[in-house]
């Protein structure tokens, strides 16, 4: 069976500082046409940061969709600054939201977060041998 859908029209509804949204009019492989909203969202990277004694950093962070605080590893976006270089960005983050630099970045994985409705490509590390750094 093909999955496959195929676009017949597409449009940016929203550009925004963190998202686009894109409309897409598909045909099904079955022939129906629909409508698909898609999120683009930049590749982002997340970071285990483990302490010498095996604790987890966490961070609190207020999520304004959940209109809640959470407890969260460190995370962001890739920006101009990382050259798409996720590596970079993830000595960056850590450094920013912890004030830790590590002495072992190693890749775990990479993966879609949400593939229903965005595009964002997550990487994630495992980060060792922590260090804080001076303000």
């Amino acid at each position: 069976m093909e999955f496959e859908e195929r676009p017949i029209s597409s449009k940016t509804v929203f550009h925004g500082h963190l998202i686009d949204v894109e409309v897409q009019q598909v045909i099904t492989p079955h022939g129906n046409k629909t409508q698909r909203e898609i999120v683009h969202h930049a590749p982002a990277i997340a970071i285990l940061a483990l302490t010498s004694d095996n604790k987890m950093i966490l961070e609190k962070q207020w999520r304004a969709p959940i209109a809640k605080t959470t407890l969260e590893i460190p995370a962001g976006k890739l920006d101009q600054r990382d050259a798409d270089n996720a590596l970079h960005a993830a000595k960056r983050e850590l450094n920013e939201e912890t004030r830790y630099e590590a002495t072992s970045l190693k890749k775990i994985s990479s993966f879609y977060t949400s593939v229903g409705c965005m595009d964002e490509y997550m990487t994630l590390y495992l980060a060792t041998g922590l260090k804080r750094v001076s303000t």
